[in-house]
């Protein structure tokens, strides 16, 4: 799930499903190595089309979904879910992408970021 990388230390491998060390969790990215927010086949567009909100979530495991059965009740997941039922963003499509990595310090969250 998190393969060497040689700037930041590690990464989240693009498109893997793994169970996690605690009992019935488990760790999804999308194609693009991205933790999965609503579901596996989600594709963040670069650069962003004009009609999108995007949100990018960064931090450490707590962020990625640790303490979650399932990567959709994440933190980013769970402000998904309500900025949809709010419907602040009018006209537009809402993007959350969760770029959290199990282990990251600010500094890793930093590059990750830029």
């Amino acid at each position: 799930m998190f393969p060497a990388d040689l700037i930041l230390g590690w990464r989240v491998a693009p498109g893997r499903i793994a169970k996690h060390a605690y009992d019935g969790m488990y760790y999804a990215s999308n194609s693009q190595g991205f933790s999965v927010v609503k579901n596996m086949d989600e594709y963040f567009a670069v650069p962003k089309p004009a009609n999108i909100y995007r949100i990018i979530v960064i931090g450490g495991s707590t962020v990625m979904g640790a303490g979650v059965k399932d990567p959709r009740d994440s933190l980013p997941a769970a402000l998904y879910k309500q900025l949809q039922q709010k419907n602040l963003i009018g006209d537009k499509f809402l993007e959350v992408i969760n770029a959290g990595v199990s282990g990251y310090d600010i500094s890793q969250e930093y590059l990750s970021l830029l």
